[in-house]
């Protein structure tokens, strides 16, 4: 029996695996505790720091023991786990119950969660991911980028295992959390249903499926957790749900809903799957202004869910309105004179908030707008609007959909009939999120989100302030305080 001799002496046994990324062994450390031991070939081009990823202390990771090197190979020592994922699959020979696919979910979403922005994995699949002291826990982080480090192309298809990688992955572009939650959603997809959502079989088959093909759609799985797996394989990384918004919905998923709710889950199902369909055909031939198409289609199908969702909310509650349906998104349910509405989706133009020496603090892909009118007031009052922008206001590359408002600068003397007010994503807007005086707006209402779970938020606050209109209780915010909900935007350093 081989002896290693780091930190500590590590006596190796039987080699478990190889392939792919070095050997696998079973070893015992000095005071006789099973470990595996990973020895990795120091390959040309690919240096030690970028295997050895600093990530103590984080939930269901597995722990590093010890790392090091070896002769010619670099050395990692983790604790043995029960099994991994794969073997799991193999040992119940086929689609695994829907209560143990979200626990199993919840276990890599909380430790995508924790990583968010920090440390991508690149190569997430069933094999590294391990039971251990009851947990699901990620494993090899770092030897997806040790790979794409080396000048091996033998090397690097391992490192890209064909039926998990991402879209993005295929174009040689470059990898981030999303990356990660597309991996998810393939695991996710075969946990439900026994098989991958692409099945190949070969490396140009995988790659065509992966840039411009939809999955089969999930059947017998509950309408929420099928929506969330085909959001998860968005062809575009930034329509991807982020992995602490997944968590949050795995864990409302269980929660009993009602027959009005679980209507509407299958709406929300539909959509999702149609947004998928438009989102595959988009992403063939990808350039710069395709992937905003791509980000467009995907906001359109999710906006016209939100807005549909809504007018059937106010259709089904309020017998005496009157809705007056102008085309898809742009709608007037009017209760004598009262009317609440919404302006027609609009693609915005690149950069659109850019306005001479001061560059747009992120990027709309499009927008909308959503109002209340009421007759004026003595005051000269009219009611409200809000702006809707798809975009990413608050991570980069990371688009939502997002509510958020405007008023006069309250220096100006200026007074809307409606306030606050919505204004459409251009210079003006731009120069009122940017950092710097003088100007004659600013934000009234803090980005908030109103799409994948924040939906019903948008739905209360409208119909509030909808039955306030009717009640004659609508009045200026000045005039009438109102709880502004949290929110932030980026702004360009």
């Amino acid at each position: 029996m081989q002896t290693i001799k780091l930190s500590h002496e590590w006596h190796i046994g039987a080699e478990l695996t190889s392939g792919g990324f070095g050997q696998i062994h079973a070893a015992k450390s000095e005071t006789g505790d099973n470990v595996i031991i990973k020895l990795i070939p120091k390959l040309p081009g690919a240096d030690r720091e970028l295997l050895f990823e600093n990530l103590k202390g984080t939930p269901n990771v597995l722990p590093l023991l010890e790392t090091g090197e070896w002769g010619e190979f670099w050395v990692i020592v983790m604790p043995r786990a029960d099994k991994s994922l794969r073997e799991h699959l193999s040992q119940q020979g086929g689609a695994l119950p829907i209560e143990d696919v979200i626990q199993i979910l919840i276990h890599i979403n909380t430790a995508l969660a924790a990583l968010q922005g920090k440390v991508v994995h690149r190569d997430l699949k069933p094999e590294n991911i391990l039971l251990w002291e009851g947990q699901w826990c990620l494993a090899d982080f770092g030897i997806a980028r040790y790979a794409e480090a080396t000048t091996s192309t033998e090397t690097w298809k391992f490192a890209k295992t064909w039926p998990y990688a991402a879209p993005e992955q295929w174009r040689g572009e470059r990898a981030t959390g999303a990356t990660d939650v597309y991996a998810t959603g393939v695991i996710a997809y075969e946990l439900l249903s026994g098989e991958h959502p692409f099945k190949g079989p070969e490396e140009h088959n995988y790659r065509e499926q992966h840039l411009n093909q939809e999955p089969t759609p999930l059947q017998n799985c509950p309408p929420p957790l099928a929506t969330l797996v085909t959001e998860c394989l968005f062809k575009a990384p930034g329509a991807r749900p982020m992995a602490q918004n997944i968590l949050t919905r795995l864990q409302q998923i269980s929660q009993p809903s009602s027959g009005v709710a679980q209507r509407l889950q299958q709406v929300d199902k539909a959509a999702a799957e149609k947004r998928a369909s438009l989102d595959a055909i988009a992403s063939a031939e990808k350039s710069a202004a395709e992937s905003r198409s791509i980000l467009a289609a995907s906001a359109e199908q999710s906006l016209n869910q939100i807005m549909g969702t809504l007018k059937e909310r106010l259709s089904r509650s309020v017998s005496q309105g009157t809705l007056l349906d102008y085309g898809p998104n742009r709608w007037a349910f009017k209760l004598g004179e009262i009317e609440l509405g919404t302006n027609a989706f609009q693609m915005a133009l690149p950069s659109s908030l850019d306005s001479p020496g001061v560059p747009a603090p992120f990027e709309v892909i499009a927008f909308s707008s959503i109002f209340i009118s009421i007759p004026t007031d003595p005051y000269g009052y009219e009611g409200r609007s809000h702006s809707l922008w798809y975009c990413d206001a608050v991570e980069e590359g990371v688009f939502r959909w997002y509510e958020t408002a405007f008023m006069y600068f309250p220096m100006s003397g200026m007074q809307g009939k409606k306030d606050p007010f919505f204004l459409n994503p251009d210079s003006t807007a731009g120069r009122t999120l940017a950092p710097i005086f003088g100007t004659e707006f600013q934000i009234a209402w803090p980005f908030t989100p109103i799409d994948q779970g924040q939906e019903e938020e948008f739905f209360e606050r409208w119909m509030n302030w909808f039955a306030d209109a009717a009640e004659g209780k609508l009045r200026h915010p000045t005039s009438m305080p109102e709880r502004k909900p949290i929110g932030s935007w980026r702004t360009r350093k």
